[in-house]
């Protein structure tokens, strides 16, 4: 099974979701050292700010894609990983890069998996 992270910055050097760019990465790095533990195959998609996270933060990925420029407005959060998503050839998981996967097994795997239902944008942009 394919593991891949996803990063799309949608202002010039953002890639601060937790309003602080060190628990942004300290997130990321736990969430990175248990998919390595694993031993996930694991891919990292990401805009240039995104690249330029993952190489400064030291995430280790098998492989490293671009996500092309989109021009999206930033209530278009989801589309990235969307766009990601239809770039893969096989069976993947998408996980955030706040979701620490401590173990892992292909038994019993329904064919489809959500980390959670996200139906709605608050006025605020909470979601």
């Amino acid at each position: 099974m394919k593991f891949i992270q996803s990063l799309y910055c949608f202002r010039e050097k953002d890639h601060t979701f937790w309003r602080n760019s060190e628990t942004d990465e300290s997130i990321w790095k736990l969430s990175n050292i248990y998919l390595n533990r694993i031993g996930a195959d694991c891919e990292f998609w990401g805009c240039d700010n995104g690249i330029a996270f993952v190489k400064k933060a030291g995430l280790k990925f098998k492989r490293i894609e671009k996500i092309p420029e989109l021009g999206l407005h930033p209530r278009f959060w989801s589309l990235p990983k969307i766009y990601v998503a239809s770039m893969q050839d096989g069976p993947f998981l998408h996980l955030d890069g706040d979701v620490f996967l401590k173990r892992w097994s292909l038994e019993n795997l329904p064919e489809f998996i959500v980390q959670n239902h996200e139906g709605y944008f608050s006025e605020k942009g909470n979601h």
